[in-house]
């Protein structure tokens, strides 16, 4: 099975607007992006389609990671998943360039939440993503294997 997540260019550069932003004490920012997936045989698509940062308010004061947010900062996606038919990632930025990997904290977290978007619209992928200047990497949990996460392609940049 293939997936592939595409962020389109304008989109993309909004994410890296709110990321640049500076935070009273987290040293990096969060947000999710909320997507249309559609699936053709084995292969996933999944288009992102809106960007929604994570309030300032919402931030706790973790000096062990770079950004810890309370749980009710999942809470509006968790929402829009339930309301409409999209998939939901977790996005973050490692400031570098090149291909970015994500951190054993990242992982761990990422297999703590995401079952729980899995849980409100169970029939589309769901997943995190982390960026750097100029590419990206996603794990991705599929309907059809939901207790596991597989890498994803991300394509940026296309409108």
């Amino acid at each position: 099975m293939t997936t592939t997540v595409v962020i389109g260019k304008t989109l993309l550069a909004r994410v890296h607007a709110d990321l640049n932003r500076p935070h009273a004490f987290a040293s990096e920012r969060v947000g999710f992006l909320t997507c249309r997936s559609e699936r053709n045989g084995v292969q996933w698509t999944i288009r992102s389609v809106a960007y929604d940062p994570v309030p300032d308010g919402e931030y706790v004061d973790v000096a062990s990671v770079g950004a810890a947010v309370k749980g009710n900062a999942f809470r509006p996606s968790q929402m829009k998943a339930r309301a409409e038919q999209v998939s939901i990632f977790h996005i973050h930025r490692h400031n570098h360039h090149g291909t970015p990997r994500f951190s054993a904290v990242d992982r761990q977290e990422g297999h703590r939440f995401v079952p729980e978007f899995m849980a409100v619209r169970r029939e589309l992928p769901h997943g995190i993503i982390v960026l750097s200047y100029d590419a990206a990497h996603a794990l991705v949990w599929l309907p059809e294997t939901p207790q596991e996460a597989a890498v994803g392609e991300v394509v940026l940049g296309l409108d």
